[in-house]
């Protein structure tokens, strides 16, 4: 697309931004005016990607030892990811297990204590205790199941607004959540 400086004063702004209006190249000296139109003509569009692969026609301007720098890159990058994810999932494995048998053992030692106080003959002390425990863990299994139900909804959303995001771009229209943060 060819440019003049008269296309810039008589389309008010060589692009789509429209942010400088007419009178502002109406003020202009000329020289000025025919520098910044010719600077305007040649600037070209910014083409932004998130990742580390850039898109298909960017990665096709690059030589073929660049290109072969850059996928071996982005493998090593999504190693590295899955381990770290893999080593996240069995840290959170191990936590829930541990604190399954902490939390077993401690209920087991406030039981043996409290019969043994039942035994010694105070009664109500030693009921006082099993109720509690037994309080404690019921308590515990409805938390863990709520906040289950949490996490289960969050996914379910995430996955509908992924699969929405996906139908969208194969389709090639945008929902307004496929529009945000997305810069190209």
């Amino acid at each position: 697309m060819s440019f003049t400086p008269s296309d810039a004063y008589e389309n008010d702004m060589p692009s789509s931004d429209q942010s400088l209006p007419s009178e502002f190249w109406e003020n202009l000296p000329e020289d000025l005016r025919d520098h910044l139109a010719h600077f305007l003509g040649q600037s070209s569009g910014v083409e932004s990607f998130t990742g580390i692969l850039p898109p298909p026609s960017l990665l096709a301007q690059y030589e073929p030892d660049v290109q072969r720098i850059i996928f071996e890159a982005a493998v090593e990058n999504r190693k590295h990811r899955t381990a770290l994810e893999a080593r996240g999932q069995q840290i959170e494995f191990y936590r829930k297990v541990f604190g399954l048998l902490f939390g077993f053992a401690l209920a087991l030692v406030i039981i043996v204590g409290s019969l043994y106080i039942i035994l010694s003959g105070h009664r109500a002390e030693g009921l006082i205790g099993i109720g509690a425990t037994m309080l404690a863990a019921a308590a515990a299994f409805v938390y863990t199941d709520r906040q289950r139900q949490t996490e289960s909804a969050v996914e379910q959303e995430l996955s509908a607004s992924f699969d929405r995001t996906e139908h969208s771009a194969s389709t090639g229209t945008q929902t307004p959540k496929a529009e945000e943060g997305h810069n190209v």
